[in-house]
């Protein structure tokens, strides 16, 4: 979408049912209290989607839980549950963004990113492992960790996996 979150007066998320708990109770997925709830609301990340045009670990952290235009925008999603979609369809959704001036712009996801059917590339795979160990409890070197990523970009390749998992902790 070619939009700004400021432009954007409603948005309207179509979920199968299983989606649905990501969705409710409204106002707690509107504000969620935690990170855990953060990740598991529709709402939340959907704003956080157009707010900043990507989610990422950062935008579950404390601070990230407190972002005003993110939760403004937050307050603007709306859902519909397609009873026809099954269990099979847990990852398809469809969102429907109108703007201030009652323009409105739809798009339709078929498969996550990340799904096999709509797979990472190598290079925004590794930026999330990249992300991921920045944040982790026993942090990695991120020179270690780029190291890490390049080996299993090129796995078929390595004659010893532990030479690659060695890189991960060195100190």
């Amino acid at each position: 979408f070619d939009l700004h979150a400021r432009d954007i007066a409603s948005a309207e998320v179509t979920v199968g049912p299983l989606i649905r708990m990501l969705c409710e109770p409204a106002e707690q997925k509107r504000r969620p209290a935690t990170a855990i709830d953060a990740k598991f609301s529709v709402p939340f990340t959907v704003a956080t989607a157009l707010c900043h045009r990507r989610v990422g670990f950062d935008h579950f952290l404390p601070s990230a839980l407190q972002d005003g235009d993110v939760l403004n925008l937050a307050d603007k999603v709306r859902f519909e549950v397609d009873s026809a979609l099954g269990w099979r369809d847990a990852v398809t959704g469809s969102l429907t963004l109108t703007t201030h001036d009652k323009r409105t712009v739809s798009k339709h996801i078929a498969h996550a990113y990340g799904h096999p059917s709509n797979p990472m590339s190598d290079d925004a795979l590794a930026a999330k492992f990249l992300e991921c160990a920045r944040h982790a409890v026993n942090p990695v070197p991120m020179a270690a960790a780029a190291r890490f990523a390049e080996q299993v970009q090129r796995l078929e390749q390595v004659d010893d996996i532990n030479d690659a998992i060695d890189l991960l902790h060195a100190e």
